[in-house]
């Protein structure tokens, strides 16, 4: 004879708050009765007539499944196979055990059941025993009169292993399982149900907040919000109800590696393994447990990117002197990483209390924040402790974090007992009927209640072995939309999104259609009951732009879409009561500031001359606004990179110190009868600057490879640095290199169209006997923007698309006494063909004839002309600068190729 009673639900919390319902309202049938979770019922009887074996945890299942795993070689021994397993294992523990190997049963199949058998062992030597096995026991127990069970009622149905079935079987429970399909029902009595249209995510939060203010009206004073993503939910709404007096609360589960734990755990890791360690170095910098401030870690963040060759011990070195915490974190990193217990367990014990205590210190954390990370070290802390009780790796323990989930439980007071709960979906679970005033699912799209089913290997495995298995997809949706449902004591708020955020067609849940269909069929019956015909078939028709819900369904359904935007964003959730009128945006326009005092500026006789290098000029030339976010705001990455940059400034320093070396030796120029010399000093002159990169300052322009791609890349360089001194060899056969990086200095009081010039020229070439000279600047590649474009036919000369070399060339002019300017060329070191290795302005009468000059670059003029009235028209461009002008004035595409003005009204590329 049985003595007492046990309600079954389908989670421990929903047992709870059955018992304090029953409690609250002193139901005496509830005395003598208990309520439970099947994993609960299992573990009181165990613990009253178990064998004296203890119940497996999941965290000592998964860690005794991972090391029978690495004792075998047909199965793939990782983390994720092993939490996979032991779900499996978990679920058919009892049945496993007594269940023969199949003919039909695959090499990884068998390879499953042996895993399983080496656990069941592995939990014989630890004294454990899983829950499934252990409920068969119990059973078996009590057929033989050895074992005294309660009466189990199910509330809930119950979908557990072949074990507990049968224990519940036992109690008098033999349909606990459900039997017949679960129905989702109709509208509860007396709920009013609201249908929320949402044209897309944006516009549920204020969907829900307006639903909200519908209940309050009605008298309402709590109310839950369920859907997939209550997080963003509860950020956007709960600043206006806390304004409005509800306490606001937030229950949901976070990933163990989303926290600041588990992120600075992460940093860590990510420091050994990556090539480029700044990402991760910053990402524990910027960690609320770092114990950094922000300055410290924008200094950090800042040397890193900087240094490409700042590895990963150099930024755990900058770390373990700015973080005090830092050193805790790597040696649990390290401890939980390594295949054996690298430091003793007292240390690492003495560790993860230190780490708990970091958390309870750390600045800046709302309480709610602050218990979320003490549970996230404590579920390192429970790991270890399980690892070293099965005498396990803490490596094995290290690999099971990520799959760990940590409760956050957030509660705000509000006025007046009103308190809106937001939760995951997963919460609907664990509802009593009637728990709340308002109910709002905020999603009841195919993605939050999927339907389909989703099947394993282990799937087919537990079909094989006559195994039963788990509720379908569908069934579970059921069971949860209905619990959510009938939770609703006054309101049923259900949104539908009919949109993606990435703004395609969303489907609406099968079972929302099952639920409109039910509410139907009730309305028609009660309204054939009253004798109303025409409401009665009003039910059968369906709007199609509402995802075919019957019309009637409908009729108080509240529609957000895009003309509603101002009231699905911001603080108030409200429609626009005024507006203000604000003073429009001139981009491109110093009102208050004087551009030209904060240049600088050279004196030239009381007056002030800005000081600015050829590129400069030609940036400002090109697009005022181009010039001032590149060279005064100074809008540039703060990474040392491998780029064109870096390999331009490498390329000319190969060119350089190769010509410079050339002329020591006596060679005045290139050609193939010293070719014998010229190229084996070059090879020597590209591994010495290749050679002494590492030893440069960072941010200096060095080009260092760390990868064996960057290694190839700079392999490529040298083979087309080669090829381009044997066709330098070719060009402008009368010219001679005279100078390399030569030097105007704003001392020198060279000024060009208004400008004081402060540059350094590439090379100048010279031909002695006809006394002409021409500027030479490198460019990786050339294009038609390049070239002078200058008719044959042209009055006056246009001003050209790229001027540096033509600001050089005209400051040289009273330098070289004695030689005209017959040309101001770039020349492109990776060109691929003739055509493309030179382009700029040349005299014709000088350059005409070289097949490597193109005739959109010949200058059909007196050269010293054309580079006068070039200087004239730079000039008429300069003077917007004095006058303060930035504004986004872009002459052709290139000068917008490498803005970071992204949004500039006036790009060209």
């Amino acid at each position: 004879m049985r003595e007492s009673v046990t309600e079954l639900y389908a989670t421990i919390e929903k047992a709870h708050g059955a018992a304090k319902r029953a409690a609250a309202v002193g139901e005496a049938a509830s005395l003598g009765t208990a309520r439970a979770a099947p994993t609960t019922l299992v573990a009181e009887l165990w613990e009253l007539w178990g064998d004296g074996r203890s119940l497996v945890s999941r965290a000592q299942r998964e860690l005794l499944v991972g090391a029978a795993l690495r004792h075998q070689e047909a199965l793939v021994a990782s983390a994720g196979t092993a939490e996979l397993l032991a779900r499996f294992f978990a679920r058919y523990g009892s049945a496993l055990a007594r269940c023969g190997e199949d003919a039909s049963l695959t090499e990884r199949e068998r390879a499953v059941l042996r895993v399983g058998a080496d656990y069941r062992a592995a939990l014989g030597e630890a004294a454990l025993v899983e829950a499934d096995e252990a409920a068969l026991l119990l059973a078996e127990g009590a057929c033989a009169g050895e074992v005294r069970l309660p009466s189990v009622v199910a509330s809930d149905p119950v979908d557990a292993g072949p074990g507990v079935m049968a224990l519940l079987g036992q109690c008098g429970c033999a349909d606990a399982g459900g039997g017949e399909p679960f129905a989702v029902g109709g509208l509860p009595v007396g709920v009013e149900l609201s249908v929320l249209l949402a044209a897309g995510p944006a516009a549920v939060s204020a969907l829900v907040l307006g639903e909200l203010g519908r209940a309050w009206g009605e008298g309402a004073a709590t109310a839950l919000v369920c859907g997939p993503d209550a997080r963003s939910l509860y950020d956007l709404l709960a600043p206006s109800l806390a304004a409005d007096g509800a306490g606001c609360d937030l229950r949901r589960a976070v990933p163990w590696e989303e926290t600041l734990v588990g992120r600075a755990w992460g940093a860590v890791g990510r420091l050994g393994s990556s090539a480029r360690p700044a990402a991760a170095a910053t990402d524990f910098a910027y960690n609320a447990l770092s114990g950094m401030d922000g300055a410290g870690a924008r200094r950090l963040n800042g040397a890193l990117r900087g240094d490409r060759l700042a590895d990963g011990p150099a930024a755990a070195a900058l770390l373990r002197e700015a973080s005090p915490t830092f050193a805790v974190f790597e040696r649990l990193q390290r401890a939980f990483s390594a295949s054996g217990d690298a430091v003793g367990r007292t240390a690492i014990a003495a560790d993860l209390q230190t780490l708990a205590q970091a958390v309870r210190e750390a600045r800046g954390l709302t309480p709610v924040e602050r218990s979320r990370e003490l549970a996230s070290a404590a579920v390192v802390a429970e790991l270890a402790e399980a690892a070293w009780s099965m005498g396990v790796p803490l490596a094995d323990a290290g690999a099971l974090l990520a799959s760990r989930q940590v409760s956050v439980n957030a509660r705000a007071a509000g006025r007046d007992g009103v308190r809106v709960e937001f939760a995951e979906l997963d919460r609907l679970a664990s509802l009593l009927p009637e728990s709340y005033d308002a109910v709002i699912l905020a999603d009841m799209t195919d993605a939050a209640f999927p339907a389909a089913q989703t099947r394993t290997a282990l799937d087919g495995l537990a079909r094989k072995l006559g195994l039963p298995a788990p509720a379908d997809a569908l069934e579970r949706q059921r069971r949860r939309f209905r619990a959510g449902k009938d939770a609703a004591r006054r309101r049923l708020g259900l949104v539908v999104v009919q949109r993606t955020a990435g703004g395609e067609e969303a489907y609406p849940a099968f079972l929302l259609k099952e639920f409109a269909a039910a509410v139907a069929d009730d309305a028609r019956a009660a309204a054939r009951a009253a004798g109303n015909a025409d409401e009665a078939a009003s039910w059968d028709e369906c709007d199609e732009d509402a995802f075919g819900l019957p019309v009637p369904l409908l009729r108080g359904a509240h529609r957000l879409g895009e003309d509603d935007l101002p009231a699905s964003v911001g603080a108030a959730f409200a429609p626009v009561a005024e507006c203000v009128s604000l003073r429009a945006v001139r981009r491109g326009r110093l009102d208050r500031l004087h551009l030209v005092r904060f240049l600088r500026t050279a004196d030239e006789e009381g007056r002030a001359v800005v000081v600015l290098s050829p590129s400069a000029l030609e940036l400002y030339v090109g697009c005022p606004y181009a010039w001032f976010l590149d060279r005064r705001v100074g809008a540039a990455a703060l990474d040392e990179d491998f780029g064109p940059l870096e390999k331009g400034s490498f390329a000319h320093s190969v060119l350089a110190r190769f010509y410079d070396e050339a002329a020591r030796r006596g060679i005045a120029r290139l050609d193939d009868a010293c070719a014998a010399t010229w190229e084996p000093l070059f090879e020597a002159t590209f591994d010495g600057v290749a050679a002494e990169q590492a030893t440069l300052d960072p941010g200096s322009g060095r080009l260092v490879a760390l990868t064996e791609a960057e290694g190839l890349e700079l392999a490529r360089l040298r083979s087309q640095l080669r090829e381009s001194l044997r066709r330098q060899a070719r060009f402008a056969p009368s010219f001679a290199v005279r100078a390399h990086e030569h030097v105007i200095a704003a001392e020198d009081g060279v000024d060009y169209a208004g400008v004081r010039v402060n540059g350094r020229v590439d090379r100048i070439d010279v031909d002695e006997t006809a006394g002409r000279f021409a500027v030479i600047d490198y460019k990786g590649t050339v294009s038609a923007e390049y070239a002078a474009a200058m008719g044959d036919d042209a009055e006056a000369p246009p001003l050209p698309k790229r001027i540096q070399g033509l600001v050089y060339a005209q400051a040289l002019r009273p330098t070289l006494a004695g030689l005209h300017c017959a040309g101001a060329l770039y020349l492109a070191y990776r060109a691929r063909t003739e055509k493309d290795m030179v382009a700029g302005a040349a005299d014709t009468a000088v350059f005409g004839e070289d097949p490597f000059v193109g005739r959109s670059s010949m200058v059909p003029m007196n050269f010293d002309a054309y580079l006068d009235a070039v200087e004239a028209l730079v000039a008429e461009r300069v003077g917007r600068l004095y006058a303060g002008d930035i504004a986004p004035d872009p002459r052709f595409a290139g000068i917008c190729s490498y803005c970071p003005a992204v949004g500039c009204e006036r790009r060209l590329s």
